[in-house]
């Protein structure tokens, strides 16, 4: 659930306009944010991958809706650090890249548009131990990352929920 927290606190951000860009000025708001809800079964067949130990993206098993994020995190990195401590940085570092990456688009934006898609509804991750570090995968439903569609809609936060949510302020969540 902390991870859940984590992307919500940086979806809610986006959704404020409070996301700088590499160069400083920062991203539009977010009318159509929808509040993530944590999911049990996508976190179970995160942890599944993640206990694979491979960097592997093949969507191979996964609902064709569902989306995953996938990093390795060397073990000399995250010493003496908890695994959920471990969660919670490469986060940051992920949306972190916004920063550095909107500047040369299509490369490695993956990761960050799929935190950012606003249609995105439910989340979960799992975390594996493995030869020299730890994998973290997290699953999303339903992805994002379509091409020749909008990662949000531009406005005034909860300006244009979808149908079935309402405004708990920035972001739009399901009744």
């Amino acid at each position: 659930l902390k991870a859940q927290k984590s992307v919500h606190d940086f979806r809610s951000q986006l959704a404020k306009g409070d996301v700088a860009k590499f160069n400083g000025n920062k991203l539009p708001r977010a009318a159509n944010m929808i509040k993530l809800r944590y999911d049990c079964e996508l976190e179970k067949a995160a942890f599944a991958h993640a206990a694979t130990c491979s960097n592997s993206n093949s969507d191979q098993g996964l609902s064709s809706d569902i989306k995953r994020n996938i990093q390795m995190v060397l073990q000399s990195t995250v010493s003496g650090i908890t695994l959920l401590d471990t969660v919670r940085e490469l986060r940051k570092t992920w949306w972190k890249q916004i920063r550095v990456q909107t500047q040369a688009i299509g490369f490695g934006l993956d990761t960050i548009l799929q935190m950012a898609w606003a249609t995105t509804s439910r989340l979960g991750c799992g975390v594996a131990s493995c030869s020299g570090g730890f994998f973290v995968v997290c699953h999303y439903q339903p992805g994002g990352n379509v091409v020749n569609t909008q990662v949000y809609a531009p406005g005034d936060p909860c300006s244009n929920c979808p149908t079935g949510t309402y405004c708990v302020s920035p972001l739009c969540s399901a009744v």
